[in-house]
């Protein structure tokens, strides 16, 4: 049975990706757990093979944020996903970007100040 891959731009505020939806996750992830309502996948990869890995969409930067857990008991890598989900939904909150930005952005940004300078006849100093 083929599944459509849902493109995550197409889910509605709170909805969840269905599970199973990615046929590519069911043979490189393995042990799947989701924890904090779905919003976190909890699982081991061939590569990271006895650890547990933290997998969650970050919705305003539209990436997928993995990090190892380092933990090969389940239990424990549950409650350190747990806290670490909390510690970056803070971060979000707070306005804070998961992810670095990319040079594009970094150019964008300079190049709107220098506009500003110019227009505003003010010496640039260093």
């Amino acid at each position: 049975m083929h599944l459509r891959k849902i493109p995550h731009s197409e889910l509605k505020l709170g909805e969840q990706l269905p599970q199973g939806n990615n046929i590519k996750s069911s043979k490189f992830y393995f042990d799947e757990h989701f924890i904090c309502d779905g919003n976190v996948k909890i699982c081991r990869t061939k590569e990271s093979g006895k650890y547990y890995q933290f997998i969650m969409w970050v919705r305003g930067e539209n990436k997928h944020f993995r990090k190892s857990l380092r933990e090969t008991d389940l239990q424990t890598a549950i409650k350190k996903g747990q806290e670490f989900y909390i510690k970056l939904m803070g971060n979000i909150y707070r306005g804070e970007k998961v992810f670095s930005i990319t040079m594009q952005e970094l150019v964008d940004v300079l190049i709107l100040d220098m506009t500003k300078v110019i227009w505003d006849h003010k010496p640039v100093k260093f």
